[in-house]
């Protein structure tokens, strides 16, 4: 079977290069992945990239792509670098939907995928930008994993029984989907996996959602495949842009884990306040509420979080 993906060229805007990793093959999370939470700051987060990093690591809740894209800081000096990531082309994960979409122009789309069982909070419409976030009840029990107040690195499991209503969160993916004109450096990858009736293994994964009044599974089998790409003897390669395959993001999945300097989480026991706290990603606009907005480690607040992503440039 031939897959072939169209990797987006890098783009260069006002002094910031942007490089696209590519996310074009359906991704199916496993089931665990609704129900375990990484405490950041006091929201309960499901599908957070860096719970595989920090928390349970034989745990992947997010394609790497997703786990690139929003943990980019880590591969720079907190931000201070002149190249950003985003995903693109993108399609969402298996049992996810696009919640908020936003056209640039006629020729490019960004969008936001949230997980089954959760919907699209603090939304504006025609805007990619809201959180999402799922109904807990009275009564429920959460398992997540959190620090102590003066360890930021030793994670530990935990459970939490709630007393009222109340939220939790999870990150929501966002992406681009770009029709380039027919004079544009747009790059095709294909790849080829072979599989014989001795060797293929037809595997079965289930989604389902139990932290919400509506429960959904699906079973499907996974596909995988391989391409090429990025050269692992640059820093981390992100300028390249057009070069990133499976074998850079596995590279880049490997520095970070190397690299990881996450921020001081400050309570160890969720607040179950309905107030909600959500590192936003880099490419939302990000609306105005009432507390203090958390930035997720590719962001260095006051610089890169520009009214503008560095990618929207104008295409005629």
């Amino acid at each position: 079977m031939s897959d072939s993906a169209v990797l987006y060229p890098a783009e260069t805007n006002s002094g910031t290069v942007t490089s696209y990793v590519p996310l074009t093959t359906t991704w199916t999370p496993p089931s665990e992945c609704y129900t375990k939470y990484r405490l950041d700051g006091p929201s309960l987060m499901a599908f957070d990239p860096a719970y595989g990093l920090d928390v349970e690591t034989g745990l992947v809740c997010g394609p790497p792509a997703m786990t690139t894209w929003w943990e980019q800081g880590l591969l720079g000096d907190h931000g201070s670098y002149a190249t950003r990531i985003s995903i693109g082309p993108m399609s969402c994960p298996d049992n996810w939907s696009t919640l908020a979409s936003s056209t640039k122009d006629s020729s490019s789309i960004l969008q936001m995928c949230c997980p089954s069982g959760f919907y699209l909070g603090d939304a504006i419409p025609g805007s990619v930008a809201g959180n999402c976030l799922s109904n807990v009840f009275s009564g429920m029990t959460l398992t997540y994993g959190s620090t102590a107040y003066d360890d930021s690195t030793s994670w530990s499991m935990a459970t939490t029984t709630l007393t009222s209503i109340s939220t939790v969160g999870a990150i929501g993916l966002v992406g681009w989907n770009i029709k380039y004109p027919s004079t544009a450096t747009a790059t095709s990858m294909t790849s080829t996996t072979t599989t014989t009736p001795s060797t293929s293994t037809a595997t079965s994964m289930t989604s389902a959602t139990t932290t919400t009044p509506s429960t959904s599974a699906t079973s499907q089998n996974s596909n995988s495949g391989s391409s090429s790409g990025l050269d692992t003897g640059a820093k981390i390669g992100i300028g390249i842009g057009i070069g990133v395959g499976a074998i850079g993001v596995i590279a880049l999945l490997t520095t970070l884990y190397l690299f990881r300097r996450r921020k001081q989480r400050t309570t160890a026991e969720p607040d179950q306040s309905l107030s909600y706290h959500y590192p936003q990603p880099p490419a939302m606009s990000i609306p105005q509420a009432p507390y203090q907005q958390q930035s997720p480690a590719e962001l260095d607040a006051p610089k890169l979080r520009p009214s503008q992503p560095a990618e929207l440039s104008s295409r005629n």
